[in-house]
């Protein structure tokens, strides 16, 4: 079975999940008998994307135009134990969020955040923009 559309990033979001999935089952099981564990059917992770896709074009700088966007992926799928349904879930997911504006717009507010970092807390501006992402 082939997965033409998956990229590097969505095997790295599907393996993620995966893990915090069985993370927070290990755990649940640790505190059942002490407190009531609900698990999320869905987590947001962000995903950093290079803007020119990697590729270096004649007369351009090598830098870091790395930008990103918040995905909320699933940590359970029709059969959970299927690494290619939960890659396929995901890549599908991921497919239509990298068509929108996201990593360009982060990009352009991590520059103008580290312009104005004297007035603007890099700490705070992580915290006010990574919708409750729970990995990078």
């Amino acid at each position: 079975m082939s997965f033409p559309q998956a990229t590097i990033n969505d095997v790295a979001v599907a393996m993620v999940s995966h893990a915090i999935k069985c993370q927070l089952e290990y755990h649940a099981a640790i505190l059942d008998n002490e407190f009531e564990v609900h698990i999320p059917g869905e987590v947001n992770i962000t995903v950093p994307v290079h803007l020119s896709g990697g590729i270096l074009r004649q007369g351009e700088q090598l830098g870091n135009k790395i930008g990103g966007f918040v995905s909320s992926v699933p940590l359970s799928c029709k059969d959970q134990d299927d690494p290619r349904e939960r890659l396929r879930s995901i890549s599908r997911r991921m497919q239509l969020e990298k068509k929108l504006p996201s990593p360009l717009i982060s990009w352009h507010l991590a520059r103008i955040i580290v312009q104005f970092s004297e007035y603007v807390s890099p700490q705070w501006a992580l915290r006010a923009f990574n919708a409750k992402s729970v990995a990078v």
